[in-house]
């Protein structure tokens, strides 16, 4: 890459970003250096020979370059890799470990080499400990305001706060190889709404696959969303948690990674067999978190965790990929939900292609916000016409997929997945995507980020179709080659009718060939003879649900094989 393109990237990062020179007043570090000040200096971290050689005494700034980005002095915590202040990173920062006076059990001393918590003549109070936190938590800047002291005061001393949610297991807590990301914990003033973004480094010691994302939040959470960020563009997002303003911050990250997963509820997405996401030691990843209290009298204490599960790297695993797209692309504002008569709704539809591609789907998720009334995808015929017999998502699901609901639940809508055989759909046609919407307001409303905005957008993974050696379709859907011929199966899953076409592409034309659909166990259940078209008619004819395999003969030798599914 050219000078050119590093300079113009860091422009855009500082604009993005919003670095400047400008000092703020009255800001978080003042505030936590005010409680150094009061409660850790007398007669121990002051003087030439302070307590664990570290000098709290001084001004702002001498303070703070004592403390961020500084190793450890403790033996023990150094040796774990601790600084005193990491920004953005609270369980290895080892001040905030000695303070912490039972703040959080994430937080505790857990070993005599670690020392005593501090102070011990008057330890801090959980609001004074959460305000350090919050400083480390958002970048521990020495600039800047992050957090209101007398909202953590409500929460810890006045009880004005709802009701926590407890941290899950980790991996490691449970024997398994991974670790535990946390978003949190941001607080919420009754009825705030924030989207937030958090950078957090990966650490891997080398490549590593990971084949299971388990993720945790609050009911008041929208939504957050995991990418696996370009290390170069990383260098330009602010570490720590940071308060998106606007669609550069946003864009910047999506521009810049690449999709895992996104979770509007807790939801175990434990990935196909055969399949992982590969991560390397460079790995860094962004989290996009958007959260609303809906309370009117209470403090918001936002959490959300994600378990990442890895294993070493696996031969012959399949790396699955993520999509996150939208009404209009690159141009979301082109979404305008007009006001509405009251029962009236106003539909959006959109076609999803990628040509020249052919998707093994394995889960797909809608994403609308508050005015969203139903999410329909139905899949495209090979004409362009849409295949209405053919409805691959329902947004009146549950969020599992498991039974339909009076209604679409836009802040909980389904995800559904193709466990046992992905979908194959090719991308030539694509997806055909309906949404509607309910605009009670007096107002045209867009393209936005807060639930009182709207998006008509969706989450999706899918492998690339692959086809085993012998001809056999190792996605278990819908393309088969074998021999010379190539074939292709629409639509599948079938219900009444499918149509299996073979290429002539390499000169092939059928003829009196035959072709056997077999039952999992083997047995030949249709056998049609005397073929001359290279277009065959699939009739369901009463056979029961299942998966089928159909195989292609000319002149008594097999030259295309597949699998075929009757819902």
């Amino acid at each position: 890459m050219s000078r050119n393109f590093y300079f113009t990237l860091l422009s855009v990062a500082m604009v993005v970003f919003g670095y400047t020179n400008t000092q703020a007043q009255n800001s978080t570090f003042t505030e936590v250096y005010n409680i150094f000040q009061a409660k850790c200096t007398f007669g121990c971290h002051s003087g030439s020979n302070p307590s664990g050689l570290l000098n709290l005494s001084g001004t702002e700034q001498e303070v703070y370059e004592r403390l961020v980005g500084v190793t450890a002095a403790n033996p023990y915590a150094a040796a774990e890799g601790q600084m005193l202040v990491r920004p953005g990173y609270p369980k290895e920062s080892f001040l905030l470990k000695k303070v912490s006076a039972g703040l959080d059990p994430e937080l505790d001393l857990t070993d005599i080499a670690q020392g005593n918590s501090m102070p011990a003549s008057q330890p801090l109070q959980k609001n004074e400990a959460e305000l350090i936190r919050q400083w480390i938590l958002f970048g521990a800047k020495d600039t800047g305001t992050v957090i209101d002291p007398q909202v953590l005061f409500d929460f810890y001393q006045n009880g004005m706060g709802l009701e926590e949610i407890d941290a899950p297991r980790t991996p490691e807590a449970d024997g398994y190889e991974g670790h535990q990301v946390r978003i949190g914990p941001m607080f919420l003033k009754p009825l705030e709404e924030i989207e937030f973004f958090l950078k957090q480094e990966v650490g891997l010691p080398h490549e590593k696959e990971v084949y299971r994302l388990d993720g945790f939040m609050n009911e008041e959470s929208h939504h957050y969303a995991l990418f696996d960020m370009d290390p170069f563009a990383a260098q330009y997002q602010p570490d720590g948690l940071y308060e998106a303003h606007g669609i550069n911050e946003v864009a910047f990250v999506h521009l810049n990674s690449t999709l895992l997963g996104a979770w509007q509820y807790d939801r175990n997405m434990e990935l196909p067999d055969n399949a992982a996401f590969f991560w390397d030691e460079n790995s860094v990843l962004a989290v996009n978190y958007h959260v609303l209290n809906y309370s009117s009298d209470s403090i918001l204490k936002a959490d959300a965790f994600i378990n990442i599960y890895t294993r070493d790297t696996v031969e012959g695993t399949r790396e699955i990929v993520s999509v996150v797209d939208q009404l209009g692309n690159n141009d979301p504002f082109i979404l305008q939900i007009p006001p509405m008569a009251q029962g009236e709704l106003h539909t959006e539809s959109f076609f999803y292609k990628k040509p020249g591609e052919i998707w093994d789907i394995w889960s797909f998720q809608a994403h609308t916000h508050s005015w969203g009334r139903d999410y329909d995808v139905y899949l495209v015929n090979p004409d362009g016409t849409v295949n209405w017999d053919e409805q691959i998502y329902e947004g009146f699901y549950d969020p599992t997929y498991t039974f339909l609901q009076p209604s679409f639940d836009f802040a909980h809508p389904p995800t559904r997945t193709w466990d046992d055989e992905f979908l194959t759909v090719n991308m030539d046609h694509g997806l055909y995507l309906e949404a509607k919407f309910a605009n009670t307001t007096q107002d045209t409303v867009g393209f936005g980020f807060t639930t009182y905005d709207e998006m008509f957008a969706f989450y999706l993974h899918y492998l690339d179709h692959v086809e085993d050696t012998t001809g056999t379709d190792t996605s278990g859907i819908g393309i088969a080659e074998l021999g010379d011929a190539h074939l292709t199966v629409y639509p599948n899953p079938m219900t009444d009718l499918a149509v299996i076409n073979v290429s002539n592409s390499n000169g092939i034309q059928l003829d009196n060939a035959e072709l056997q659909i077999h039952d999992m166990m083997g047995k030949v259940v249709r056998r049609e003879s005397g073929i001359n078209r290279n277009s065959i008619r699939v009739e369901r004819e009463g056979l029961p649900a299942g998966i089928y395999i159909y195989s292609l003969l000319q002149n008594g030798i097999k030259i295309g094989a597949g699998k075929l599914i009757m819902k």
